[in-house]
């Protein structure tokens, strides 16, 4: 029995948390929380601590918001992209501006949502982004969309 849990765990895809606001950090943990194949590895406030707990734990997906203390998210993404190159990075924020999003790609995000998405739009662009794809809000054209 203690195998299975153990084989089950390590299946599951490992999400790191990043934004400045706690209560969006222990939201997200507790929609999370319901999902069978998505767990909730660990969380940062700022760009610098994303960046030490990415050192100490294996993840899978990193949820980043942008504006932050500190290391932002621009500097935080191209940190993770270039030391961490097959984490998957979802951009999680308020800015829905073509050229914030063209920004957020070019320094290596794999999707990009904004935070008044509901929870099947997250749970979905965090698998999406774990087989290897990219995911943006549905009602962006295209052109926004590529770097």
């Amino acid at each position: 029995m203690l195998n299975l849990f153990f084989l089950s765990f390590n299946n599951m895809i490992q999400v790191l948390l990043v934004d400045d606001h706690q209560i969006v950090i222990d939201g997200i943990r507790m929609m999370l929380s319901s999902e069978a194949d998505i767990a909730c590895s660990g969380s940062a406030n700022d760009g610098q601590s994303a960046m030490e707990q990415l050192a100490k734990k294996a993840v899978d997906v990193v949820l980043l918001d942008i504006n932050m203390p500190g290391t932002d998210g621009v500097e935080t993404c191209k940190n993770i992209r270039k030391t961490y190159p097959n984490i998957k990075i979802l951009v999680l924020s308020m800015l829905g501006e073509t050229s914030v999003i063209r920004l957020m790609l070019k320094n290596g995000a794999n999707g990009y949502l904004l935070k008044n998405a509901g929870k099947e739009e997250v749970i979905k662009a965090i698998r999406t982004l774990y087989a290897g794809e990219r995911f943006f809000d549905q009602a962006w054209p295209t052109s926004c969309c590529r770097t």
